[in-house]
């Protein structure tokens, strides 16, 4: 053990001859999950994925929250399926369809006799 980072004390004692005790520093650590990291913007994480994702898409939240690669590091190894999307979820599937519709519809903005030329109305 480096004897920079540990301190023993040593006395004597006539019922137990020799006593050492050992003292070694701690850091101050703390955990979160990925849903308590939201809106949260970390220097420094270590982030363990596990072997499955629990829900599309929470791995890419976990890793997003750091503000520099050199800032994150993976506690194991994880499949990369845990970054690529998936079968297109009934969800997704809505979402796509409702942009057709959308853009289908043909009707054209009101302004209203406002300037909107600073706004950006592009999908």
């Amino acid at each position: 053990m480096d004897s920079n980072y540990s301190r023993t004390a040593h006395w004597e004692d006539k019922a137990w001859k020799s006593l050492y005790q050992t003292q070694l520093p701690l850091a101050l650590a703390w955990a979160i999950t990925i849903h308590k990291s939201q809106g949260l913007t970390l220097t420094a994480v270590v982030i363990d994925l596990g072997p499955k994702d629990f829900s599309p898409g929470l791995s890419f939240v976990a890793i997003s929250q750091v503000k520099t690669l050199k800032g994150l590091a993976f506690h194991t190894h994880f499949p990369r399926s845990h970054l690529q999307h998936g079968e297109e979820t009934e969800s997704m599937k809505m979402l796509k369809e409702d942009n057709v519709r959308k853009a289908n519809l043909g009707f054209t903005l009101e302004t209203y006799g406002m300037d909107l030329t600073e706004f950006l109305f592009e999908d």
